[in-house]
């Protein structure tokens, strides 16, 4: 098949630069016969067809061609049809090109090929934005694990079309933008992780406080503004949060109040994230806190003495502006 397929670019090759007169150049052959020459080789030599003139890029570019192409090119790598995870030990080449294909060709691909897939975890090096059509398509979804794949550009708004979706990691990539709002359309989402995306801002949108199946959020080293929207005291499922979040001029970054309400929270880690003002008494609500890490704030005033009482295997209130302490300070305590 590989032998085939180098000898058909051999001879369009020929017929795009004709060097002897018995050749006839491929644009004066009739375009369906193009279209079925074309059809035979890989979709990404195909692609670099299109230059070489408007009848070819429409030809090319056609919803019938995309079709005939991936069916001769791609069928054989998916003979398995019901292939449902794709990490890293089933992720193929075909995989990692159509992340970079023309939007035609990733309709058709998803369409024909992962519309019934549930799971992409791996991290390749893939070096491009996540695309909106894959996103659009995969309405099976489950787990989508992207970390250190080096993804740029924004977060999609297409990303809440994955209503089953319960697992999103993009940690430790080069994503920017903001989160999208609708994100909180996501309401099956159990994991975020969007750690480690520097150059991701904004704000936290209202609309996550819809996530309602939300066990972890963790997103530090990010460009992200506060505050922590109010609507954070609906994630009463919620066991981690661990932010850290820059400064916003519009309005101060305090600890909501409503946090307070999240009775399975474990993990509470605002560490740097240019808190002022007071603890909020309610969080001394929060009977299965084990970690308290809120280093490197400019809060004051009492912590409340609930903390004093519990078994925190973690607590780190230091460098904050004047906080005073209704009870003895437990050894293990940093402050």
């Amino acid at each position: 098949m590989q032998q085939n397929h180098y000898h058909v670019l051999k001879e369009i090759d020929k017929l795009r630069n004709p060097s002897k007169k018995h050749y006839t150049r491929i644009t004066s052959l009739p375009t369906e016969v193009v279209g079925y020459i074309m059809s035979w080789i890989h979709p990404q030599e195909a692609w670099r067809f299109r230059a070489i003139s408007k009848s070819f890029n429409s030809l090319l570019s056609s919803s019938g061609f995309i079709v005939q192409n991936l069916k001769r090119s791609a069928q054989r790598i998916y003979m398995d049809s019901d292939k449902s995870y794709i990490d890293e030990t089933s992720v193929n080449d075909w995989d990692v090109l159509f992340f970079n294909a023309p939007a035609l060709y990733q309709s058709e691909y998803v369409r024909r090929f992962m519309s019934h897939v549930v799971e992409i975890s791996w991290n390749y090096p893939l070096g491009c934005a996540l695309p909106r059509i894959w996103l659009s398509n995969l309405n099976k979804l489950v787990v989508l694990e992207l970390p250190q794949c080096n993804l740029v550009g924004s977060i999609p708004e297409e990303i809440g079309l994955l209503s089953n979706l319960q697992n999103l990691d993009l940690y430790a990539n080069s994503l920017t933008g903001e989160i999208p709002s609708s994100i909180g359309n996501l309401v099956n989402l159990r994991l975020l992780v969007l750690c480690e995306n520097e150059e991701l801002g904004g704000m936290l949108p209202s609309t996550m406080g819809c996530l309602t199946s939300l066990v972890t959020f963790r997103a530090n080293t990010t460009n992200i503004m506060g505050p922590i929207p109010v609507e954070f005291g609906n994630l009463k499922r919620l066991e981690t949060l661990s932010l850290s979040l820059n400064e916003n001029p519009a309005m101060p970054n305090h600890i909501p109040p409503e946090l307070g309400t999240l009775s399975r929270l474990k993990k509470l880690h605002l560490c740097g994230c240019h808190l002022i003002g007071r603890i909020p008494p309610e969080l001394g609500h929060l009977a299965s806190l084990t970690s308290v890490l809120l280093a490197d704030n400019q809060l004051e005033g009492p912590v409340p003495s609930e903390w004093g009482q519990m078994n925190l295997r973690g607590c780190d209130l230091r460098d904050n502006l004047n906080l005073s302490y209704p009870f003895q300070i437990p050894d293990l305590w940093l402050t």
